[in-house]
């Protein structure tokens, strides 16, 4: 995430991806940790490790009736005061992706703590929310006997869902707050993480430096209410934008059906074209950002050309090869 941090970061943010950037400068300048408040007991790091010169420790930090997974991630010079990330969801992660600011490094941990939290239900975070019974589901049963069974198993565990709100893991996070002895800290929202950041800005106002946020939820928007729809009408203006400036030729609607199509036929292939496309969106973060629009061209033209391909080597057509694929 090619940011730099305090006033600029915003700004970037904002130039680096298709998203709303708000910097809300809510307090003067930046403060160090609060003295006497050692951090709670280091726990081992969950997922894979992650290759790294900087001071990366994992922690369990209590809170009511839940605890959350921490990860600090350590400055070699931190003159600013830290940076508080919110994931997206609710029920998204962040501490055992610690990789993507890791490797590359941000620019943000030049000179800036940072603190990665999963929210209350979600990540490595305990009680957990997470749903395989949605995983298993079967398309044709239903298609809502996932979601039924997770609940089920979730309130006969004695977990309320609705009991995981904004206000909630607001709260978590101030307790964070404390727990790591931090006086204030800079927060960087994405998504459901916004609304979270609006949240803590109107309980805990004082311990806030400045927010940062990407893709933003309002308090009062259902999130979910023009889905899929509006995934579809997001995804056609950006079709006619790209079309129009020839950086994705192909379209993307029509691409992306073929994609899924081949998902559908083929599991295998499918998913060593999201290998590929993990890939390609690294490259978009080192700056081509175009490369990203052409991705879902190629794959599906790749994948028609190894249908055709496979007729050919069927005998059952006759099949000219050139350099540019099939004609």
């Amino acid at each position: 995430m090619p940011t730099r941090p305090n006033r600029r970061v915003a700004t970037l943010l904002a130039a680096a991806f298709p998203a709303i950037a708000l910097l809300a400068a809510v307090a003067g300048c930046a403060s160090t940790p609060a003295d006497g408040n050692a951090p709670p007991p280091d726990v081992d790091c969950p997922g894979e490790p992650v290759p790294t010169d900087l001071t990366v420790t994992c922690h369990q930090v209590p809170v009511d009736t839940a605890s959350l997974a921490v990860a600090l991630l350590r400055s070699p010079d931190p003159t600013g005061a830290p940076i508080l990330f919110l994931h997206g969801g609710p029920g998204g992660r962040a501490v055992a992706d610690r990789h993507r600011w890791l490797t590359p490094r941000s620019e943000l941990l030049d000179d800036h703590d940072l603190v990665l939290v999963d929210q209350r239900g979600g990540g490595h975070s305990t009680p957990s929310m997470d749903c395989p019974e949605m995983e298993r589901s079967q398309v044709g049963d239903g298609s809502l006997s996932g979601d039924r069974a997770c609940r089920e198993r979730l309130t006969g565990d004695g977990l309320d869902p609705a009991s995981v709100s904004v206000g909630r893991i607001a709260a978590d996070l101030v307790a964070v707050r404390h727990a790591l002895g931090i006086d204030r800290w800079h927060l960087h929202g994405v998504s459901f993480g916004t609304r979270v950041a609006l949240e803590l800005v109107r309980i805990d106002e004082p311990a806030v430096l400045s927010m940062v946020l990407d893709s933003v939820v309002p308090p009062d928007a259902d999130e979910t209410a023009d889905l899929p729809d509006g995934i579809v009408a997001a995804l056609g203006a950006l079709q006619a934008h790209c079309t129009d400036d020839g950086s994705c030729p192909a379209g993307i609607l029509g691409p992306l059906r073929g994609i899924l199509d081949q998902l559908d036929l083929d599991s295998d292939r499918a998913a060593a074209g999201v290998l590929e496309g993990e890939r390609r969106v690294q490259k978009v973060r080192d700056g081509d950002e175009g490369l990203l629009l052409r991705s879902s061209g190629d794959h599906a033209t790749r994948g028609q050309e190894e249908d055709r391909e496979g007729e050919c080597d069927s005998g059952d057509h006759e099949c000219e090869f050139s350099g540019d694929g099939l004609s």
